[in-house]
């Protein structure tokens, strides 16, 4: 819920984006931690670990 709240007073923050990507990854929701994952490093996110994890569990798809 403080997630989500975070969401609707800053939606473009690549740090929440990552932390909801990796929240969402924890649920084994993969399609929303994907597209969280694809907004947090449009916005410049840096750390790799998200990525990462989606790619081992081969959801994220090199391009």
């Amino acid at each position: 819920q403080n997630y989500q709240l975070s969401e609707k007073i800053d939606p473009d923050n690549p740090n929440l984006q990552y932390n909801m990507g990796l929240l969402y990854f924890k649920m084994k929701e993969y399609d929303k931690s994907l597209d969280y994952a694809h907004k947090a490093y449009d916005g410049g996110f840096p750390l790799p670990g998200l990525r990462q994890k989606l790619q081992k569990a081969g959801v994220w798809k090199n391009e």
